[in-house]
């Protein structure tokens, strides 16, 4: 890592724990740090695997880490949000070009966009890797209940678990890296989740 940017990494860590913490409200169940210490722990471990630079890796890895502290000021537009409050805390710390390389990163979470370049497909492939994990249904349960806290959707339990479906079959990993670390255990979520709507409709 840049030896520059490295007492930064940390203090953003910090500083992002801390904004979710101290929320009076605590419907943020799913983005919150967790989230974000994960898909930064998943960038480092793609960029690592896609041979990137370490400079290059650490910007990757703010972007990481401030992708979604949007949702605590508006959640319906928080990947603009979130980019505008990594500029205003970055800087004074970054370059102007690396400041509005965090700013894109940011901005390429956003639903439905087509990455072209390999930091941004790392960051998407990281933000969509929990779909692969064990920890998938637990996690896709805070989502429900952090939505229908914020009043974004209310879903009944069929419409989820075909929801949740729907996500995992559409996931299309941007890396290499990612389809190989990531593929086996999307697949098993798919499974899972088929025989739980299966099981849901034999007992209607």
């Amino acid at each position: 890592m840049s030896e520059d940017l490295k007492p930064l990494l940390k203090e953003i860590s910090l500083c992002v724990s801390e904004l979710f913490e101290n929320q009076i409200n605590d419907c943020f169940l799913f983005h919150n740090a967790r989230h974000a210490r994960f898909v930064e722990g998943e960038v480092l471990k793609l960029g690592r695997a896609e041979g990137l630079d370490e400079t290059q890796l650490t910007l990757i890895r703010l972007a990481a880490w401030l992708h979604d502290v949007g949702y605590l000021k508006d959640p319906a537009h928080h990947e603009e949000v979130g980019a505008d409050m990594a500029v205003e805390l970055l800087k004074d710390r970054l370059s102007r070009n690396q400041l509005s390389e965090v700013r894109r990163l940011i901005l390429s979470t956003r639903a439905h966009f087509k990455p072209e370049d390999l930091s941004a497909m790392i960051l998407r492939d990281a933000d969509s890797a929990y779909a692969s994990t064990p920890q998938f249904m637990q996690e896709s349960e805070n989502l429900r209940r952090e939505w229908e806290s914020l009043g974004v959707q209310r879903y009944s339990d069929e419409e989820w678990l075909a929801q949740n479906l729907r996500y995992l079959e559409n996931i299309r990993w941007n890396t290499d890296a990612a389809r190989r670390l990531y593929t086996e255990g999307l697949n098993q979520n798919i499974a899972l989740l088929k025989q739980k709507i299966g099981s849901a409709k034999g007992k209607v």
